[in-house]
């Protein structure tokens, strides 16, 4: 009798494991190409203007990495400070930017419109840009974060004139 429950068992599971069940196991491995990264979202420059400026006027400031993004840069975000001017002549708009980069190991870069213009060699600072403007046309002027060893930030003095 034993003999004949254990014959039972076996046929059982044999028949088990001959079925399907919409469970069969690949007969070869499964290859999966590489998973490709999750596209960056896209960029919204921020629109916002921290505030208005005059020509002539000095504007000292701070840029640190907690201000909103103006650009980005092989894939980083670029946090700044952005200021609209209003030109009052036309002509060309000269823009100074000057800070110390050995303070907080900060590189900063100046935004003329959409145009970044960065320092060539150490010290780095001053950056001068040039635009053309036109009078009563606004323009806007931004402070970019471009590198830094410490974080934190470091205050720069952004001077206009015309030329």
């Amino acid at each position: 009798m034993r003999t004949h429950i254990a014959i039972g068992l076996c046929t059982s599971f044999m028949l088990l494991a001959a079925c399907d069940f919409g469970t069969r196991l690949p007969t070869h491995p499964t290859e999966t190409g590489p998973v490709a990264p999750a596209p960056l979202p896209p960029f919204v420059p921020s629109s916002t203007i921290d505030r208005d400026i005059t020509v002539g006027e000095v504007v000292t400031d701070t840029v640190t990495e907690s201000q909103p993004a103006c650009a980005r840069i092989d894939g980083w975000w670029i946090p700044c400070r952005q200021y609209r001017l209003t030109a009052t002549a036309t002509g060309t708009l000269v823009v100074r930017l000057t800070w110390d980069p050995f303070h907080n190991g900060v590189l900063l870069m100046l935004r003329l419109d959409s145009h970044d213009l960065t320092g060539s060699a150490p010290p780095w600072s001053p950056i001068i840009g040039r635009l053309p403007v036109t009078a009563g046309q606004s323009y806007v002027i931004g402070v970019e974060l471009a590198g830094q060893d410490w974080f934190g930030g470091d205050s720069f003095v952004l001077e206009t004139a015309m030329e």
